[in-house]
């Protein structure tokens, strides 16, 4: 054990090898040391407030330490509208010429008050923004902030908050500008070309882009790697999307991550034909609640989308079918393609539109992993529809969204009448139970299938089906303390997840 100056003279060496470092190695060794701006714009009350406290903590360490963060301008660049006018006054005097980090966020409900006084002293160093987060409900405020020069701006987030008349950015004095994010605002799209865009998302932007100013962006933006697009009004005019040969790309542009949400057939394809797919690109195709939605645009945009890929083998396909209105992330893989059942008919007719359907579009995909995501409460309707799945995808990750009863898991268990297995290289399995609750259903399908399994090795045949690796149980609902006993310790399955707020009854 150490004695008392043994130890002090420990931290004293300690403290003179931190005291040798390079500036700038000291400078990265404190930055990782503070709290992350992703973190902290998750807080409405005196984000920087937390920024600036822990970093004056640091402050304390020694004179050299205090010394060094107040003379590096880089420290200081991060400022909100819920700091006072004398922190922000610091911040701007000691962040020097540094590009600043703004943030101006007042959602509904938020504790915060409008702080013109703040929007003043900010705009008037437009010309420093290299980052600016603004969501409001207040006109005055966005026009403010959009109507400032901003010549180093590259990260730009902006959502109207209110229902009044959307604002227009302009960007025309921000030819550095990388990633977009608009909600609810109007973009001149007449007078920008992005050469160094890398990132664009849309979300609830009417009027939009006609098809043709969207697609000149695209071509404009050799840096793009990502377009998501939600819930926008997307004019398309004369464009016959039906006549473009999918296999003509028209840009440099290779995307990595494509989301697409409610927005029209005509637009989706038309993107899709100026645009280069590769084998890991995320690509998410939401036609289940586009403008005018119908089947056969459904059908258009998935067959379209497909035969763009040519040759190309993507190593996972995420098929979701639902019959409500949510939408859905991309999760976990190369495409997802979203199948609507929300028009009525018979289960016949149901069974014989996804039959048709993925016969059409999917028809070389039967070795491709595939992810099953099941938004379809009635029971009568699932096992059919799995059972047409079944034989055109390989199915290794199944997920059901609010089953109405823990019964649809049963056709899990055993073998069909035919004597093959519904899925047999499952290997994920999740559950959203919400108003049901989780019972012994579930453990007996983990149970079965192992059992399965591990039969026909010992026999030395090759087994029909495989174990099921990982379950969880997500959002919210409840589950029986029987089957929460058994699937916390079981050793059959490597991986049980389950959300915090699931209860056990």
């Amino acid at each position: 054990m150490l004695t008392r100056s043994m130890r002090k003279r420990h931290n004293r060496i300690s403290l003179a090898y931190i005291h040798r470092l390079p500036p700038e190695i000291l400078q990265l060794v404190l930055t990782l040391s503070l709290p992350d701006f992703h973190e902290l714009e998750e807080e409405f009350r005196g984000p920087t407030r937390r920024y600036y406290r822990e970093l004056l903590q640091l402050c304390g360490v020694s004179p050299d330490w205090a010394s060094f963060i107040r003379s590096t301008p880089s420290f200081w660049t991060y400022t909100s509208q819920t700091d006072c006018d004398e922190l922000t006054g610091a911040i701007l005097a000691r962040s020097k010429n540094s590009p600043l980090r703004v943030r101006y966020i007042m959602y509904e409900g938020c504790p915060c008050r409008e702080n013109h006084s703040y929007l003043e002293t900010i705009v008037a160093q437009s010309h420093r923004w290299r980052a600016l987060r603004v969501y409001t409900g207040s006109r005055r405020v966005l026009e403010g902030f959009l109507a400032a020069p901003a010549p180093q701006l590259r990260y730009l987030d902006v959502g109207n908050m209110s229902e009044s008349p959307v604002p227009t950015v302009d960007l025309t004095t921000s030819p550095q500008i990388v990633d977009i994010y608009l909600a609810h605002v109007l973009l001149d799209w007449t007078a920008h070309r992005f050469s160094g865009l890398q990132s664009l998302h849309l979300r609830d932007v009417a009027p939009g882009p006609t098809l043709e100013q969207l697609l000149d962006v695209i071509r404009g933006s050799p840096n793009l790697h990502t377009l998501a697009m939600f819930d926008c009004d997307v004019a398309v005019g004369s464009y016959e999307f039906s006549k473009v040969e999918p296999s003509s790309s028209l840009t440099s542009c290779i995307l990595d991550v494509l989301k697409l949400s409610q927005v029209s057939a005509p637009a989706i394809c038309g993107i899709l034909s100026c645009v280069t797919i590769h084998d890991q690109s995320n690509l998410f195709l939401d036609v289940s609640d586009s403008p005018a939605p119908n089947r056969g645009e459904a059908e258009t945009i998935a067959t379209f989308a497909f035969k763009h890929i040519g040759s190309l083998a993507p190593w996972y396909v995420a098929l979701k079918i639902t019959d409500s209105d949510c939408n859905l992330d991309s999760e976990g893989g190369n495409w997802c393609i979203v199948l609507p059942c929300t028009e009525g008919g018979t289960i016949e007719e149901l069974v014989h539109f996804v039959n048709e359907h993925l016969t059409k579009t999917v028809p070389e995909l039967h070795n491709v992993p595939a992810a099953l995501r099941l938004d379809i409460q009635e029971v009568d309707v699932l096992l059919p529809i799995m059972s047409v799945i079944a034989n055109l995808l390989n199915v290794i990750e199944l997920v059901f969204i609010a089953p109405s009863q823990m019964s649809v898991l049963e056709p899990l268990a055993s073998p069909l009448p035919s004597g093959k297995w519904l899925f047999p290289n499952l290997e994920v399995l999740r559950v959203s139970p919400y108003e049901v609750v989780v019972d012994e259903t579930l453990p007996n399908v983990v149970r079965a299938r192992w059992t399965a399994s591990r039969k026909a090795k010992r026999g030395g045949a090759k087994p029909t089906v495989v174990p099921i690796k990982s379950v969880s149980i997500e959002w919210e609902g409840t589950i029986t303390r029987r089957a929460w006993a058994w699937l916390t310790k079981t050793k059959l399955i490597e991986d049980f997840e389950v959300d915090p707020e699931i209860l056990v009854v």
